[in-house]
């Protein structure tokens, strides 16, 4: 598939430098958290790209219909600057199926990479969830129908073994000519989700893995690489706001909160 050059996509990453600089950071949502729920929405409003109308919201309806309207805008936006239209389906991915199309369908090492590793995230979290409420093998081979870098044949070999094979097998996943270690990122909230049958530290850790492969994205003068990286950054960020403040509409206490937070693009 013909896509765009590199350098057609010198306007798009300037207009993308001068987005990043409203992302909301790290302190912003931490001093959120401890604040109650009206002064946390103001100070996230005037923080990000939010506005009064985030300000305004008093009731979990509300704040969906604002952080809804907030994604579609954002989604409108990135499609007039990414040029490759071939790259929109990124936009809506709802399973590792859409994922593996645009695998076939767009030639990008970077692009590439960042969808075979949320593939592995998904893997991982199926493999966890059936193992923690003792499905059978045959169940798992039918919701692994995608590879990522682990081969479905790494969950397949040590569903039966168990949880610390599987550990040891995702310490010598092949990158190309490299090695990931997902077990260095992922062991302690792996063993949780099974443990105790709680995937908050799982969805936490991944969330967090997946942000710092899209901060590589700042070393990227052109192309469409930065303009898909702010996306997926501010999607986050309208997650991490509607997690904060539905927590805090329902009296969950700060530190509850803060614990599911991953880290923001930086």
């Amino acid at each position: 598939m013909k896509t765009r050059p590199a350098s057609d996509y010198i306007f798009a990453v300037a207009k993308i430098r001068t987005l990043e600089k409203h992302l909301i950071g790290n302190d912003a949502f931490a001093q959120a958290a401890q604040l109650e729920t009206g002064a946390a929405l103001r100070l996230l409003a005037e923080a990000g790209h939010y506005g009064d109308v985030l300000a305004r919201a008093q009731t979990s309806g509300e704040l969906e219909a604002v952080l809804g309207n907030s994604l579609g805008a954002l989604k409108r936006q990135i499609q007039e600057l990414l040029l490759d239209q071939c790259l929109w389906p990124l936009l809506e991915i709802k399973s590792s199926r859409d994922m593996a199309t645009v695998l076939q369908d767009f030639p990008n090492l970077f692009t590439h990479d960042y969808i075979r590793h949320l593939i592995d995230m998904h893997n991982i979290k199926t493999y966890l969830r059936l193992l923690a409420l003792n499905e059978t093998q045959s169940v798992l081979e039918k919701q692994i129908s995608f590879e990522g870098f682990i081969s479905k044949h790494v969950f397949f070999q040590s569903y039966s073994a168990g949880l610390g094979t599987f550990i040891g097998k995702l310490k010598f996943i092949h990158k190309r000519e490299q090695i990931i270690d997902y077990s260095h990122y992922f062991q302690q909230a792996m063993e949780k989700a099974v443990n105790e049958k709680s995937f908050a530290a799982l969805e936490r850790s991944q969330a967090d893995f997946l942000i710092s492969l899209l901060s590589r994205a700042k070393r990227i003068p052109f192309g469409p690489e930065p303009v898909l990286a702010y996306y997926f950054a501010r999607s986050n960020e309208i997650s991490l706001i509607r997690l904060l403040v539905l927590g805090k509409m329902n009296r969950i206490a700060a530190d509850k909160i803060s614990e599911r937070f991953n880290a923001v693009y930086t």
